[in-house]
C-alpha cells in the first residue's frame, strides 16, 4: 500500500476537475506536481480559492506538497491570470506553508530533494 501519491499533471484539466478529483485522495499524502498547467483564460479567484482550500483539507490529517512554476506558465496564460493564483496562494496559505524554491530554470534539483525527503520519510 502506498503512503504517498504523485499527482502529475498535464494537459491543461478544468480547476474544477482538478479538485473534484482530489477529493478522492483524501487519506493520502500528496505531491501535486506542475499546478501552474491548470492556470487558464478563465481562471477566477473563486476556482483557485476552491482548489486550495480542497489541498489544505486534505492536508488536515496528511502531508500535501504542491509544485508550481509561475514562469512556464508565461508561455500560455497572461499575467494577470497568473497574478490571480499568486494571491490566493499569498491569501489563503501562512507563511510556513510556502516556500520559494531557487532560481534555476525548472527546479529540478529542488524538485529532486523534496521528492527524497518525501522518499525517506514516508
Amino acid at each position: 500500500l502506498c503512503s504517498v501519491i504523485i499527482v502529475e499533471i498535464t494537459g491543461i484539466p478544468k480547476t474544477t476537475y482538478l479538485t473534484d478529483r482530489l477529493s478522492v485522495l483524501s487519506g493520502y499524502h500528496l505531491f501535486v506536481d506542475d499546478i501552474q498547467t491548470v492556470i487558464d483564460f478563465n481562471t477566477t479567484v473563486e476556482m483557485w480559492s476552491a482548489l486550495i482550500n480542497k489541498l489544505l483539507e486534505l492536508s488536515a490529517d496528511k502531508n500535501v506538497w504542491i509544485a508550481c512554476d509561475y514562469v512556464q506558465a508565461w508561455a500560455i496564460i497572461t499575467t494577470s491570470k497568473i497574478s490571480i493564483v499568486v494571491n490566493v496562494f499569498t491569501d489563503i496559505l501562512a507563511p510556513h506553508q510556502s516556500t520559494t524554491l531557487s532560481m534555476n530554470l525548472r527546479n529540478t534539483s529542488d524538485l529532486s530533494n523534496i521528492l527524497s525527503v518525501i522518499r525517506d520519510e514516508f
